[in-house]
């Protein structure tokens, strides 16, 4: 593309992922149009000319459909020998089902957190090498667990702390 946002030339991936059928009517497009947030553009391009390339820089574009779909660019100017234009060749990742899953995972472990939390029982939940995996605040009161052991993932000291406080420890 060039620095006022004219895309150049496209393989048939790049089409199918902006939501286009050909070069020609792609043409009709600039990467401004694209852009969900054009503040993402002018942080790229700042970046571009900083350090001459970018990885894995995450936008989000929308189809002609209206259709959002989220992208890593890995991109880097190159100057026209001819014009001495500045020009940015890259490659475009979709990442969309990615991030929807992502989303999903974020929202059941919010719900698994919240549950977690809301018994009135204390939980621990160790590895096999006996490290905390997760634990509620209900456990940490319960057993009366110092915060810098909960920090440190707990450990074969922080079960015998517990064991200490316990009737019939096994």
């Amino acid at each position: 593309s060039t620095l006022t946002g004219r895309i150049l030339d496209a393989n048939p991936a790049f089409l199918a992922m902006v939501g286009v059928k050909s070069l020609e009517e792609l043409a009709n497009l600039t990467v401004h149009d694209l852009m969900v947030d054009p503040a993402q553009r002018a942080s790229e391009l700042e970046l571009l000319s900083r350090e001459g390339a970018v990885r894995e820089f995450e936008i989000q574009i929308r189809r002609p459909d209206g259709q959002l779909r989220t992208v890593l660019d890995a991109c880097h100017a190159v100057v026209d020998p001819g014009t001495g234009e500045t020009l940015f060749h890259g490659i475009l990742v979709d990442i969309s089902d990615r991030k929807q899953e992502e989303e999903r995972l974020e929202r059941w472990f919010s719900l698994l957190r919240g549950t977690l939390e809301s018994t009135a029982d204390g939980i621990l939940v160790v590895d096999q090498l006996r490290k905390f995996v997760t634990f509620n605040h209900k456990f940490a009161e319960l057993w009366k667990m110092p915060g810098d052991i909960l920090a440190a993932g707990g450990g074969r000291e922080a079960l015998a702390d517990t064991a200490t406080q316990a009737k019939n420890p096994r």
